[in-house]
């Protein structure tokens, strides 16, 4: 039996990233079916480029006149890189070659099927023409199965050329589904083609699954566990409130200098350690859409905030409050000005609902596995 290839934002330096790529090859493992990820170097997808285009942002401070920070600055940032790449080569397994979209385009490789994955692999706004034709398996020869599994667009306000592209595309694919409810309804109103919703790859394993990959990053005792991948002050002003609340300490995971500066700040953390750091933390504040995932799937006392200024459901904003509705979980979402703490989750109406949602989307993943 040919492997199934995945397509997707299957690396780069980014903790939901590369879980969530583990997380839909992992589960199709559990289903018994072969897989792999096409090694698509795509503009930002090339390990090299990302390095460099995080270190520019640091390039800023070489008028500092303490460089000695600026270079230690460098050292630590690529303390958690190193992690990325060593769990990349462990647990995202990837097709021998890699390929341009224009060798993807000449030379496709060939597979039993074909399923593209998820994260932001269908936005527009990430993505030149060519390369988002080939996340939409433009490449992939006429009377090959085609399908998605979770992905996102990003954005309502898609332009009529784009628009055009996706019809064009996805007309010829066996089932579509999408991570967002309203990306679902939005694609199957212009396509005219039924959008299945699904959960995002990392609801797919649970927290005994999870712990296949995790690597405990040492702490000292109870916590409370700040990943942050914006810039507004408002989120760690709210996490050290309520740290003076519960008396806990506040860790920073160190996703940009900002937070380098804290003195609780958490150093060379991998996509392993995170899964760690986020499973034993007594709460979670942040802003990102896959901190606040993992926080459900694993049951936690949690806060989520926006990463962008602006309107919660505009942007990008909105995919976070989208997911918090699913689960009735509104009252977790802290708008800027909200200092105000709730009452602890009741997980059992919450356990309920993603239940019911892990069954239709294995049932989904299946049928186009199978």
């Amino acid at each position: 039996m040919k492997k199934v290839g995945l397509i997707s934002y299957h690396f780069w330096y980014n903790y939901g990233t590369v879980l969530q790529s583990y997380a839909l090859w992992k589960a199709i493992s559990n289903l018994g079916y072969d897989s792999e990820y096409i090694d698509f170097k795509w503009h930002w997808n090339n390990q090299k480029n990302q390095k460099r285009s995080l270190k520019l942002k640091f390039k800023r401070f070489l008028t500092d006149p303490f460089k000695h920070i600026q270079k230690r600055e460098l050292q630590l940032l690529n303390l958690a890189m190193n992690e990325f790449d060593l769990f990349a080569k462990k647990y995202i397994p990837t097709s021998n070659n890699s390929f341009t979209a224009n060798d993807l385009i000449n030379f496709p490789p060939e597979y039993s099927r074909y399923i593209v994955g998820s994260d932001q692999t269908w936005n527009p706004l990430y993505l030149k023409e060519i390369d988002l034709s080939i996340f939409l398996l433009s490449f992939v020869k006429e009377n090959t199965k085609k399908f998605s599994y979770a992905p996102s667009i990003g954005t309502l306000q898609i332009d009529e050329s784009t628009m055009c592209v996706y019809k064009r595309e996805l007309v010829k694919f066996n089932k579509i589904s999408c991570r967002e409810k309203d990306c679902c309804e939005f694609l199957s109103k212009n396509i005219s083609k039924d959008v299945v919703h699904v959960l995002d790859p990392t609801f797919l394993l649970n927290e005994k699954q999870w712990e296949e990959i995790e690597v405990p990053f040492k702490m000292d005792g109870p916590y409370i566990l700040c990943y942050i991948l914006g810039s507004k002050n408002c989120i760690s002003d709210y996490a050290e409130l309520l740290g003076k609340e519960k008396r806990l300490p506040v860790y920073y995971i160190a996703t940009s200098r900002q937070y380098l500066k804290k003195k609780n700040k958490l150093i060379g953390v991998g996509p392993s350690h995170f899964v760690n750091l986020i499973k034993n933390a007594e709460f979670v504040v942040t802003d990102s859409f896959h901190g606040t995932a993992l926080s459900i799937n694993f049951k936690k006392k949690f806060y989520s905030f926006s990463k962008r200024e602006g309107n919660i459901h505009s942007s990008d904003n909105r995919r976070i409050f989208g997911l918090l509705e699913e689960f009735s979980l509104e009252n977790r979402f802290k708008n800027d000005d909200d200092t105000r703490f709730e009452d602890d989750i009741d997980y059992s109406p919450v356990c309920y609902k993603l239940n019911d949602r892990l069954d239709s989307s294995y049932r989904y993943l299946k049928s186009i596995i199978e």
